[in-house]
């Protein structure tokens, strides 16, 4: 990889802030081993604990690091990357892979379940099904059976063959008899595709604009900081992050098809 030398002259600055790409770099870079003529090597292994160097022009201290923007990028988003929706690809580093399958005494009677447990598509008739107290019986709805307490979690789901659906993730003990709104309010955090415009289950809901329709979404829960996102797999874009919450119950996944013409949604992994 190539490296280009950028002078700097405040070093080991402690506290220091990132307020600016490109004005302050993270620690992680190496101050060059070679100086040019004039220059002075300092390693940064040795600096644990000094988060930032300011960059500036001072021809002394020559500080290297990778030259492409997108290399800067990605440091600085591992450093904060709690607070940017920034390239799903990078974020799944952060966050363990959850099997997902879906829990058959929360399926709503006009859900058909594939055998593995990771597909769903629509029963023309209903079916015969126990009406126990887990099971949805007004929305078509279903649960993952993946129960969260703690911890950083993705999944994703298959939708390229789907018309119409909710997906995210909700509190175990939501209402699922009777009338059913899906917001935070009611302990849902999700996002719909509905007669082809998508939606954050925001309250009021928000009309998402996206730059490419995606076939697989990734929902990601930071269930201790209280983040739930959502990206687009199919480019790594962000498409909605809700607004940070305080989880004191459990979470689980959730899914929904509208109608018969909805479509099948499959998770992934």
């Amino acid at each position: 990889m190539a490296y280009q030398g950028v002078t700097c002259r405040e070093f080991l600055k402690p506290q220091s802030s990132c307020s600016q790409i490109g004005v302050l770099v993270h620690c992680r870079f190496k101050l060059s081993k070679t100086p040019t003529s004039g220059s002075r090597a300092i390693d940064l292994d040795q600096c644990a604990g000094v988060p930032w160097v300011t960059l500036a022009q001072e021809p002394r201290v020559r500080l290297c690091f990778p030259q492409t923007y997108k290399d800067m990028r990605k440091t600085q988003y591992k450093f904060y990357w709690r607070k940017a929706a920034l390239y799903a690809d990078w974020r799944k580093e952060e966050f363990e892979a959850a099997t997902v399958t879906l829990d058959a005494d929360t399926a709503h009677p006009s859900l058909s379940l594939s055998q593995d447990r990771k597909c769903i598509t629509w029963q023309e008739e209903d079916q015969n099904l126990p009406d126990n107290p887990q099971r949805f019986s007004s929305l078509a709805c279903v649960l993952g059976q993946l129960q969260i307490t703690s911890g950083r979690y993705f999944w994703e789901v298959d939708i390229a063959d789907t018309v119409s659906y909710d997906l995210g993730i909700c509190r175990d003990n939501v209402t699922r008899k009777g009338r059913v709104t899906i917001s935070p309010q009611n302990g849902f955090w999700g996002i719909r595709l509905y007669n082809k415009e998508y939606w954050a289950l925001t309250s009021p809901e928000t009309l998402l604009t996206l730059r490419q329709h995606p076939r697989s979404v990734g929902i990601f829960l930071d269930y201790d900081d209280g983040d739930v996102s959502f990206y687009n797999m199919t480019d790594g874009s962000h498409i909605f992050s809700f607004p940070q919450n305080t989880f004191q119950s459990m979470l689980r996944p959730f899914f929904r098809l509208w109608d018969s013409d909805s479509g099948s949604l499959t998770i992934v992994h």
